[in-house]
């Protein structure tokens, strides 16, 4: 069973465009999620728009790669991704990590 309580908090934020707050709603959300033994891949992935809207790209992209574990044919983690990986050129980067 998922827990929505701090991930609709994260959303309301998100909608109201409170990126920082919405992180940490998200990363409760994540790890409240975590306790109970679930993966919440709408969580990680709007904690990874929110570090994109934020310029936070590395951070995203850990995010982004998180949900597209359960959201793989989710358009919207791969437009994000390629976006980052295409536009800000951080695949190499990326590779030596």
């Amino acid at each position: 069973m998922i827990n929505f309580e701090n991930y609709n908090l994260g959303v309301d934020e998100y909608e109201k465009q409170n990126y920082k707050s919405s992180i940490d709603y998200f990363t409760k959300s994540i790890l409240d999620n975590q306790k109970l033994g679930n993966s919440f891949s709408l969580a990680y992935f709007f904690r990874a728009s929110s570090y994109f809207f934020l310029e936070e790209y590395y951070k995203a992209i850990k995010d982004f790669e998180e949900a597209s574990i359960a959201m793989f044919d989710d358009y919207r983690v791969y437009y994000f991704s390629s976006y980052l990986l295409n536009d800000y050129d951080l695949l190499p980067t990326l590779m030596r990590m």
